[in-house]
């Protein structure tokens, strides 16, 4: 590890001064104007020059209040993309974000000749001494933005914080640095219903039509099955004049209550969906009041992806409500089902779903 003493006062001093902000390429603009999407991309070219030993400056990005960036759009997972001309040994990189706090990325033990272009990931692996270009995993987890608010309006910028500290092996020259953020929850198909809780994820369907009850919107369904059939009214007869009653002593009588159900009497419950990455295994549970709701129920594993989803198995619970399968090699997000026609007094729920990487 190079000498590091003086960073500290250098991400003061440069979290102070920092400046010179340009304009923002949002490379993962929304598709429609209220769209949401999951992932998002921002990202800021360098128009300083040449940074030489004992200076340090940043990229400050800005993610501007909009249609697609509520505040209500928070942050489940970020990659940082950063370009470098070459790296001198113990240039440091950093992030940083507001009240949250810096992360340090990476510290070069080694002098780096050639383009740099390093996408720091917190599933990727360790970076290789002299490896210039590819997935590597940061010094310090930027899992630590989970929960902060995309947007910048009113907060701090997102900063790829550069440090070429006194003693370096020489001068560097940044070229550009990207955010790619990966949202807790999104609306893609602009609907106004989020994705979490949308039974059609990829088309508009506002309304969440699903005439089969199989969580598949009719927007999505190939197969949705027939609509509900509206009985058509009977016209009702001309009643025969009644005669006035003879006054009775009034008493309180009960409401009459119809007989039969309606779905109102399917006992709730929920479904929940869980990746365990070091494990690469998915696991969940059901949970209801009602034992049969639970115990030994169909659970079905879907993946997102334009279009129709894809239904990849059905799992069945054990008596907890648990249930636990192999992940799956393909990356994607996958969310998981309960519910169906064939479990009339169950209710129906979706999971959030989880993000599987490449292995």
């Amino acid at each position: 590890m190079g000498d590091t003493r003086g960073i500290g006062s250098y991400v003061v001093a440069l979290l102070a001064l920092a400046s010179g902000v340009v304009a923002v390429v949002a490379t993962g603009g929304p598709a429609a104007a209220a769209s949401v999407p999951c992932v998002q991309t921002f990202s800021q070219d360098w128009t300083r020059g040449m940074m030489p030993p004992g200076s340090g400056a940043s990229f400050d990005v800005q993610v501007p209040v909009g249609a697609s960036t509520p505040d209500w759009a928070r942050v489940a997972d970020v990659n940082v993309f950063i370009e470098l001309g070459s790296a001198p040994q113990m240039l440091e990189l950093d992030v940083h974000h507001g009240v949250t706090g810096t992360t340090r990325m990476a510290i070069f033990d080694e002098r780096v000749f050639g383009r740099v272009a390093l996408e720091f990931d917190d599933s990727a692996g360790p970076r290789d001494p002299f490896q210039l270009q590819g997935p590597v995993r940061p010094e310090e987890p930027l899992s630590r933005y989970v929960g902060d608010v995309l947007n910048t309006t009113g907060r701090a910028s997102w900063q790829v914080v550069v440090l070429n500290p006194p003693g370096s092996s020489g001068a560097v020259t940044p070229q550009r640095a990207t955010f790619t953020f990966t949202l807790a929850d999104c609306d893609s198909d602009g609907d106004g219903v989020l994705e979490s809780v949308d039974n059609c994820p990829s088309v508009a369907n506002a309304d969440q039509t699903d005439w089969d009850g199989d969580r598949v919107g009719n927007a999505c369904d190939t197969t949705p099955g027939t609509a509900p059939v509206t009985p058509t009214p009977t016209p009702a007869p001309t009643p025969a004049p009644t005669p006035t009653p003879t006054p009775t002593p009034t008493g309180t009588q009960p409401p009459t209550t119809p007989s039969g159900c309606t779905g109102s009497c399917a006992y709730p419950r929920s479904v929940e969906l869980r990746h365990r990455a070091a494990r690469h295994r998915l696991t969940g549970s059901v949970t209801s009041v009602a034992d049969g709701c639970r115990r030994t129920v169909p659970v079905t594993i879907w993946r997102q992806r334009k279009g129709n989803d894809h239904k990849i198995l059905v799992l069945t619970t054990k008596a907890s409500g648990a249930f636990a399968t192999k992940a799956p090699r393909r990356p994607g997000r996958y969310y998981a089902t309960v519910g169906s026609v064939a479990e009339p007094l169950c209710g129906t729920d979706r999971s959030r779903a989880v993000r599987i990487r490449r292995r």
